[in-house]
């Protein structure tokens, strides 16, 4: 089970912390405020008041367990690059923090932070990229230029079966798993999809791959 710690409980430092929690990890939120620690105390295996510029403060807490810690201070960038460094002179084994502009994301990186999350650049990607392609339902970047995605099986696909298609030597697309029915609801997930797997009308595609190939398909009709 991972350890984490999540520095910052605002919308998405506290959904952050739920998430984890919910997907097993063991999970510290540490806030500032007290009203913040106390709304997510029940989520959590550990919720503190805490100022985590204070580095003596942080240093209580008895960090050398914690494998992930994610400083998500939004609103106040010199707070959270000092938490950030913080947690890292403390020897947190990986830190993550939050970035709103590139700037911060440079500043960050001279730093030495191990990743860097930009949440609202990030989500206006997502956004502009799924209002562009129709057919795609969801969009995650994990690299300058490659991302999952899920999204509604094209027409050309219906009745044809993945060796037919040839997803990977044609589109260049990887299939992670497809989804039959409704995504959000009751459905059936194949995982693990064979060459012979045939498509069928209103399955959902969980693919993988470059932006630019990933346009292509979302493309097709």
């Amino acid at each position: 089970m991972k350890k984490c710690m999540v520095v910052g409980l605002g919308v998405f430092g506290r959904e952050l912390a739920e998430d984890l929690a919910h997907r097993g990890a063991e999970v510290i939120a540490i806030d500032d405020d007290m009203e913040l620690v106390e709304a997510i105390q029940d989520k959590v295996d550990y919720a503190v008041r805490l100022d985590a510029t204070d580095e003596h403060a942080l240093s209580s807490l008895g960090l050398e367990d914690i494998d992930l810690a994610a400083v998500c201070i939004g609103e106040d960038f010199q707070s959270n690059l000092l938490a950030a460094v913080n947690l890292i002179q403390l020897g947190v084994k990986k830190v993550i923090a939050r970035a709103s502009n590139h700037t911060q994301r440079r500043i960050l990186q001279a730093m030495k932070v191990d990743m860097i999350i930009e949440p609202e650049i990030e989500a206006a990607k997502r956004l502009a990229f799924k209002l562009v392609h129709k057919g795609l339902m969801d969009i995650t970047f994990i690299g300058k230029d490659i991302a999952t995605a899920r999204l509604a099986v094209p027409k050309p696909f219906v009745g044809k079966s993945l060796q037919e298609i040839a997803l990977r030597a044609k589109y260049g697309l990887n299939l992670i798993a497809i989804y039959s029915g409704n995504v959000e609801g009751d459905t059936a997930v194949n995982s693990n999809p064979s060459a012979d797997t045939v498509f069928k009308e209103g399955d959902v595609l969980l693919v993988i791959g470059s932006e630019e190939d990933l346009k292509k398909v979302s493309k097709l009709e």
